[in-house]
């Protein structure tokens, strides 16, 4: 969001407006953005065109155990 500001002849904050258009990922539960150490750039992870199906996590619980037991059964 970008906000003007006035400070003469007295301090005067503008309505909220967006900065970007809805072009770039939002809504994850990290930060899809950065700013560059001068303040002046962005960098943003770009929306895809056509949204893709929804993401997921594969956890695997004591994953060498369970790549050594593949790696045995390939073997043989």
């Amino acid at each position: 969001m970008s906000v003007a500001v006035e400070y003469s002849p007295e301090w005067r904050a503008g309505a909220p407006k967006p900065l970007f258009d809805d072009l770039y990922e939002k809504g994850s539960p990290w930060r899809t953005y950065d700013v560059s150490s001068d303040g002046q750039e962005f960098l943003m992870i770009e929306q895809p065109e056509e949204a893709p199906g929804p993401n997921r996590i594969v956890v695997i619980p004591d994953f060498a155990s369970e790549l050594e037991q593949k790696v045995r059964a390939v073997g043989r």
